[in-house]
């Protein structure tokens, strides 16, 4: 299984050939606390196909390592970084409003 994931992920990286069924996703909605009967108490959601969030998982460690290696990410992005506590974040957020 694993020598079929990287021959797939060679072939979109290499070709930018993506498989047909991966092009779709279906949306779901997903209720919110509140009243049901209202459509802002309703979130959507995308089901992507599985070799499509597996290629997107790579896709996106192979940039996250790539943009920490060179130093690209500002010190204060922190949102998609590993380590970075998404509290840390907030407690920075909140001494910036009150400054």
């Amino acid at each position: 299984m694993r020598a079929s994931i990287v021959k797939m992920s060679r072939r979109v990286w290499d070709e930018g050939i993506l498989e047909k069924e991966w092009e779709l996703a279906e949306v779901v909605t997903i209720p919110k606390k509140g009243d049901p009967e209202q459509v802002d108490n309703y979130r959507g959601i995308s089901l992507l196909p599985v070799g499509l969030k597996m290629i997107c998982t790579i896709a996106a460690r192979c940039l996250n390592e790539y943009m920490e290696q060179n130093d690209i990410l500002d010190e204060r992005q922190a949102g998609f970084r590993r380590g970075e506590e998404e509290e840390d974040v907030r407690v920075f957020h909140r001494l910036l409003e009150g400054v």
